[in-house]
């Protein structure tokens, strides 16, 4: 966590000064990766994936305490089943079935993530510089990140959740 520059008449204030000791005594400690905050270290240990590490590193920058705090518990106790390796090795070509059911497997999981972390339901609400600019900078880091078939992948897991919820279902 960088310190903000010092000018003549400010200086970092204490309380702020002993968060970064006590964060950087915790990535030597414990060999945390130093481009994510504490929070995000189990997960980034139970080996995420290079797309997944730079989408998480976006939302610590543009999402609001809650919403952070709900992904790192959620990264933290996630378990890397057969399907989310099907999603990271998802080619740009995949056909229309194969994206269909890799969507329809990953459902269960994200209905168990949302019903664990509830502030994963609007992460954006209270986002410091406010939900369109968060929204927009996840959309892109999405795109930048994922290839045309993972994406169309997410669009249908939250169609299918959108499904559920008209359905009765939460």
């Amino acid at each position: 966590m960088p310190c903000a520059p010092s000018t003549p008449n400010s200086r970092p204030s204490f309380e702020r000064l002993q968060r970064v000791r006590v964060e950087l005594g915790l990535i030597l400690r414990q060999s945390l990766p130093a481009d994510l905050p504490p929070e995000f270290a189990p997960a980034a240990r139970a080996g995420m994936s290079e797309s997944d590490r730079s989408l998480f590193l976006v939302m610590t920058r543009v999402l609001g305490p809650a919403a952070r705090q709900a992904w790192a518990d959620m990264m933290g106790n996630q378990t890397d089943g057969p399907v989310s390796k099907e999603f990271e090795a998802l080619p740009a070509d995949a056909d229309e079935r194969t994206r269909q059911g890799i969507a329809e497997r990953l459902v269960p999981y994200a209905r168990e993530a949302f019903d664990e972390h509830p502030d994963l339901r609007a992460p954006a609400t209270d986002a410091p510089h406010g939900e369109a600019f968060a929204k927009k900078t996840i959309g892109k880091a999405l795109r930048d990140l994922y290839n045309p078939a993972q994406l169309d992948v997410l669009r249908r897991v939250n169609t299918l959740l959108g499904t559920d919820a008209e359905a009765g279902q939460p």
